[in-house]
């Protein structure tokens, strides 16, 4: 048997009287249910009675010895002064003025002596919630989110993002372009970015050969380049005027790039770009020389520039926005190589070739016509004739275009007027384009001027057979009789040019125009130039006239400045 069961029953087995005297430590003060014994715990009181730990009375000059007092379970129950949670702060009626009163006492961590916390209780039992609660520093404390605290908001310590209190700039997850470390990470601001928006820069895109013209991309607000947008080479004359070739500077001086530093060295909506030029690419490069060497420039360009649109949607055709404004995409080479179209498809600087530099076309350059031919000594041979008169490559149904360099003659546009002999037939010949590209990279077919029997025969037809005529008003027709009108001449009251393929009925299948509309000039045996066909100033049969009598007419003197005086190239097949 334990000390403390042979202790009650010890004293249970003593009288009351007895009892008490052997105590001689009663209280002075009893409360419902106390039995006015000292304790330590429940096996020092009797059956029915507990130990309630407190401190002794604590008036005047009273200990602070920590007793108990034996009380009756049945009658003190709810006046009872306990302690239930062990953080010496109690609750009950019974409890004794000075006691330490608990607010909480199923929690430890809250009674008068507890440290006040941020967490939406009254830890220290004095009836204010998260008092006096200093700021914390917030987690992120790196460049922008440096010195950021956060205060106690109900219950708890705010989040420093979602409260703003990293400022304006703090992204989580960065997205601004801005030389910033946004998300305060530590690492490389606008790591995500391929380009920044603020410097205004330029990226250099495309080439100068064929369709594939310079442009530029654009970098976007949210720091990604823009696809490749066709962009003009700013040029100016020594007078400061715009010019795109020299023959538009009426002070003699030549054309040239405006080079820059930044974009406000530019006109508006210029933009200064540093490009690398390929040896002797470009026709128009300021830095092309007789060397075949690559060279650097910094030139201004200005993208072109639309509506303005918040999305791609709002442009038109194959247009996109980009900073605002709907632009014009650069053409990019074909993946899949040429096209016997006349352009240089995949922007290696020939075109109408597969990768052998091999024609794709035929026997014939693009829009040139394969004949069979008499030779004047009676020998048959084959020919190729544009289909059109000669017409500049920028040329359009309302400008005969600027671009001299070389023709290429296609449907619907002005003919090419206003050139001697000499210069018609070097502009066939591709000489003012090949002088500057190099010779492996032609980028257009080798012409000459038509010879009068191939000229005559492409018109007309081989002497003695069925096509033979002397007007090309259509190979349908039976008979060689002048039909008023059939081609653009002098019964038709034109008063000018008319554009390309605009008389169906002036074609010899797929050569057009060959009557009428420009005379066109040609070579004799002893390469003496002639002209033949007529134009629309024209209505004798013996200017119009194609055939096997066909008469040609000597150049007047002042030929270069006669807008019905064009041209048409030939060349021997491929």
């Amino acid at each position: 048997m334990d000390i403390s069961t042979m202790r009650r029953g010890f004293l249970l087995a003593l009288p009351l009287v007895a009892l008490l005297a052997l105590s001689g430590c009663k209280f002075e003060t009893t409360y419902a249910g106390d039995n006015g014994f000292r304790c330590e715990s429940d096996d020092d009181c009797l059956d029915g009675f507990f130990c309630s730990n407190f401190d002794e009375g604590s008036g005047e000059g009273s200990g602070t010895e920590s007793i108990g007092r034996c009380l009756d379970e049945a009658e003190g129950g709810e006046n009872e002064c306990t302690d239930a949670d062990g953080d010496g702060a109690f609750v009950g009626l019974d409890c004794p003025a000075g006691r330490l009163v608990d607010c909480n006492d199923g929690d430890n961590s809250v009674n008068p002596t507890a440290v006040e916390e941020c967490d939406g209780v009254d830890n220290n039992c004095d009836g204010i919630v998260d008092e006096d609660q200093p700021p914390l520093p917030c987690p992120l404390q790196i460049g922008i989110c440096s010195g950021a605290q956060r205060e106690c908001v109900d219950g708890g310590y705010v989040d420093c993002g979602e409260a703003g209190l990293y400022g304006p700039l703090y992204q989580q997850v960065e997205t601004l372009c801005d030389g910033v470390d946004n998300d305060c990470d530590g690492g490389e601001p606008d790591e995500q970015c391929e380009c920044d928006p603020r410097t205004e820069e330029a990226f250099h895109c495309g080439r100068d050969t064929g369709p594939c013209t310079r442009g530029v991309e654009l970098c976007q607000t949210d720091g990604s380049r823009s696809e490749c947008i066709v962009a003009q080479m700013e040029r100016q004359c020594a007078d400061g005027l715009s010019c795109d070739f020299d023959s538009d500077c009426t002070d003699a001086s030549a054309c040239t790039a405006i080079l820059c530093e930044t974009s406000d060295d530019c006109g508006d909506g210029g933009v200064c770009t540093q490009e690398t030029v390929l040896a002797r690419e470009d026709p128009f490069d300021d830095c092309v020389d007789d060397t075949d060497i690559e060279c650097d420039r910094t030139v201004c360009r200005v993208p072109f520039a639309g509506e303005v649109c918040t999305a791609d949607d709002e442009c038109t055709g194959a247009q996109f926005c980009a900073e605002g404004l709907c632009r014009e995409p650069n053409v990019t080479p074909l993946e899949d190589g040429e096209l016997c179209n006349g352009i240089d498809d995949n922007c290696d600087g020939s075109i109408d070739n597969d990768a052998t530099r091999n024609q794709i076309c035929g026997p014939c350059p693009y829009n040139m016509a394969f004949l069979f031919i008499t030779r004047p000594d009676g020998n048959p041979d084959f020919i190729c004739v544009d289909w059109y008169e000669a017409s500049r490559p920028d040329a359009t149904a309302t400008d005969v275009g600027s671009n001299e360099l070389y023709t290429l003659p296609r449907a619907g546009v002005l003919p090419w007027t206003g050139l001697n002999p000499d210069e018609a037939d070097l502009i066939c010949n591709g000489a003012p384009l090949r002088d500057i590209i190099v010779t492996s990279t032609v980028a257009i077919a080798v012409k000459r001027l038509c010879k009068t029997y191939e000229w005559r025969q492409g018109c007309g037809g081989t002497t003695g057979t069925a096509e033979e005529f002397d007007y090309p008003y259509s190979v349908s027709r039976d008979s060689d009789l002048y039909i008023a009108g059939a081609c653009i001449d002098g019964s038709t009251g034109a008063t000018g040019p008319a554009v390309t393929g605009s008389a169906p009925d002036c074609c010899k299948e797929e050569v057009c125009d060959m009557s009428g509309n420009v005379a066109e000039y040609v070579v004799d045996g002893s390469s003496n130039p002639l002209l033949a066909g007529g134009s629309y100033l024209d209505s004798d049969g013996a200017a119009l006239s194609c055939g096997d009598g066909v008469t040609y007419q000597p150049v007047p003197a002042d030929a270069a400045d006669r807008p019905e005086i064009g041209f048409r190239c030939c060349t021997p097949r491929q």
